[in-house]
């Protein structure tokens, strides 16, 4: 097996090789806004021909696998544990640094515009307050998510000093007291350091994974915020919807000022099987897919009201939009 992925790394690289200098060729001299688009759509096709020859190495070689292994395994195993072999087979190849870099290359330059466009929507949205993003105002981890918290404890003091408890009322006046202290509020930089970090990732379902472990770090940057205060709330107050979740990522992605996200995406796209996407690991993928769908319409962000506290209810919208923009590879995997 080692032998046959080695042989087809050599042989899909020189393919890659080719089809990035084509590309260079074609752009050479020329500003992006001038690119053929005509030209760069047939060399799309060539980079989707060219993948889906790679998808179809790593289902035959899947199959391959089974077959040597049919005596001595359980056949309604392995097909439980299929996506997990494709995965160590792409884990075993593009633990090739070579074949990385090239494929890596190649989505930089078919993504060029995309990437410039990104750039630029993001500049228009940074330095929005989160708030002013859609998320929900406990949410914010800003001056905004103090106030209620200000709100909360001056509430409680109230309820405590007419029942006469003493010791509590005073646990609480420190409580509003370090609240009050709390200054430069930086909403989710764990977040926005973890995303950067997928570029240290190679193999594309660990990418995959690395944004689902995002929602650890903002559940953690949530329960962090609200230290001391939680015992005062009702568990569901602090539960994050998905539309929430979303508005959260479009912040994080906006203020992480890192369009090449966009090429780690497609990695994760064209790498990645059909189940892993749909399982739970692959929906934070799809929520920071969607967010990144708001973002590229700026302005266009779709504020809606919301029965909570007047905000906003984006995702409704994403299920009606046309899905040419989002080329996706129809095949086994």
């Amino acid at each position: 097996l080692n032998i046959i992925i080695t042989e087809f790394i050599i042989q899909i690289s020189k393919e890659v090789e080719d089809l990035i200098e084509q590309i260079k060729k074609q752009k050479e001299g020329k500003l992006l806004q001038d690119f053929d688009l005509c030209c760069l759509d047939s060399l799309k096709i060539s980079a989707k021909v060219l993948i889906e020859k790679f998808q179809a190495f790593i289902i035959s070689l899947q199959t391959t696998i089974k077959i040597m292994l049919i005596d001595i395994a359980n056949l309604d195993i392995f097909k439980e544990e299929r996506d997990e072999c494709i995965n160590l087979i792409m884990s075993i190849i593009f633990a090739n640094e070579k074949i990385y870099n090239l494929f890596y290359q190649l989505y930089e330059l078919l993504l060029e515009k995309e990437i410039a466009d990104f750039r630029e929507n993001c500049d228009k949205l940074r330095g929005r307050a989160p708030y002013d993003m859609g998320i929900k105002q406990r949410f914010c981890l800003d001056e905004t998510t103090q106030k209620i918290q200000l709100k909360i404890i001056d509430e409680e003091i109230e309820k405590k000093t007419a029942n006469g408890m003493i010791s509590s009322v005073q646990k609480l006046a420190k409580l509003k007291e370090k609240i009050q202290g709390k200054q430069n509020f930086t909403p989710y930089s764990n977040v926005i350091r973890k995303m950067k970090e997928i570029t240290q990732e190679r193999i594309p379902f660990m990418k995959m994974v690395l944004l689902a472990n995002l929602s650890h770090e903002i559940e953690d940057e949530v329960n962090q915020f609200w230290e001391g205060i939680i015992d005062y709330l009702k568990v569901e107050e602090l539960c994050m919807d998905s539309d929430t979740l979303m508005c959260v990522f479009i912040y994080t992605t906006v203020n992480c000022n890192f369009p090449e996200i966009l090429i780690h995406l497609r990695f994760i796209n064209d790498f990645t099987t059909y189940l892993s996407k749909n399982a739970m690991t692959g929906y934070y993928y799809s929520t920071l897919e969607a967010s990144l769908f708001y973002i590229n319409r700026g302005s266009e962000i779709d504020l809606r009201p919301n029965d909570d506290d007047g905000r906003i209810s984006v995702l409704k919208r994403k299920k009606d939009e046309d899905e040419e923009d989002n080329v996706r590879i129809k095949d086994d995997f």
